[in-house]
């Protein structure tokens, strides 16, 4: 099944992409997870943003703050989106594996992690301090 921006042009998404992320993430994002991306910038921790959202509209935004992005990536063809996804959907356990593709977990002193949905639970699992909604979890 075909339904991710099928047909556009490469260049064309990416521009498209890049200004809703310069444009929108800022408004869309609550004051906690800035100050959380403050907070661990400040200490000099190294922050990645996982998340389900294509990699296209994230990675400028993260960009800009200094951040890797991990995410969904889509399938590209003659330079044009097919509308697929290039491998799977970055949750639940995928999110863990593409992590542990990324970073050695096993060399960093704390982990904290940051979810919102069900599809963050297995990579809250994975971390030392873990909030859900904002919340510190067990």
């Amino acid at each position: 099944m075909s339904h991710h921006f099928e047909g556009w042009e490469l260049e064309k998404f990416n521009n498209a992409a890049e200004h809703y992320a310069l444009n929108r993430i800022d408004e869309l994002l609550i004051g906690k997870a800035m100050d959380a991306i403050k907070y661990h910038q400040d200490n000099g921790d190294h922050i990645v943003v996982v998340s389900g959202s294509f990699e296209n509209w994230l990675s400028p935004w993260c960009d800009q703050h200094g951040i890797c992005t991990i995410g969904s990536k889509l399938e590209v063809k003659d330079n044009h989106l097919t509308g697929k996804l290039d491998g799977h959907d970055c949750i639940g356990l995928e999110k863990v594996f593409r992590i542990k593709s990324y970073i050695n977990p096993e060399q960093y002193e704390k982990i904290y992690a940051y979810g919102d949905s069900e599809g963050d639970r297995e990579m809250l699992n994975m971390a030392d301090v873990k909030y859900f909604k904002w919340n510190v979890i067990e």
